[in-house]
């Protein structure tokens, strides 16, 4: 059964959040329950506390994105950007932040900084059962309507998406499915360059 949870605006891009559904009119921004990326908190120096060791490179099964050829197209990046940070799978993976190391290529600024460095926690309780039951996800992403939002320029842009994931286990179960709006921001120091995302908040 699909639940649905009002979720706050993420203050700073560190939570972040697919097989693109690109046909049809684009749907309507609602609620959303954000399942973060970066699931634990980075570690302040000489705190003393344990980092989460880096997970293990490889394909989770929930399956990787076709990264674009282009990447001067806006929606491509931002939908292989985020089928990347929504697909988690525990057996690779030891916090959500492994995920969204696998997007670094199209990650930029601040924000790529903050996915490099060492986090610590136990990544919360959605993702302790994920870990009970063996577990991956898998995701999909919907164009949102981007009423108001700013207009496209040479350098910085903006792209609104509806993201619902599944959290599957080993033994067939399947866990409680999340649906969340994402506001991503896109920026590139050169006129021409790859497009990378510097940002990610939810509604």
């Amino acid at each position: 059964m699909k639940a649905t949870r009002p979720g706050a605006a993420t203050a700073a891009a560190l939570t972040v959040l697919l097989v693109a559904s690109c046909g049809g009119p684009p749907h309507k921004a609602t609620t959303s329950r954000p399942p973060p990326a970066i699931s634990a908190t980075p570690v302040p120096k000489d705190s003393g506390a344990e980092p989460v060791p880096a997970g293990t490179p490889g394909q989770p099964r929930g399956g990787n994105p076709s990264w674009p050829d282009n990447a001067n197209d806006l929606d491509a990046v931002t939908d292989a950007v985020l089928v990347t940070l929504s697909r988690w799978d525990t057996r690779i993976d030891n916090s959500r932040n492994d995920a969204a190391r696998r997007a670094l290529p199209y990650l930029g600024g601040q924000y790529a900084k903050a996915v490099r460095e060492p986090t610590s926690g136990g990544g919360g309780a959605d993702w302790l059962d994920l870990v009970k039951h063996d577990g991956y996800t898998t995701a999909t992403v919907e164009r949102a309507n981007q009423d108001g939002a700013p207009a496209d320029t040479d350098k910085a842009a903006s792209r609104v998406r509806i993201v619902t994931v599944t959290p599957h286990g080993a033994n067939g179960w399947t866990g409680t499915v999340t649906t969340s709006t994402y506001f991503v921001t896109l920026g590139r120091s050169v006129t021409g360059s790859p497009w990378q995302v510097i940002g990610v908040t939810t509604a």
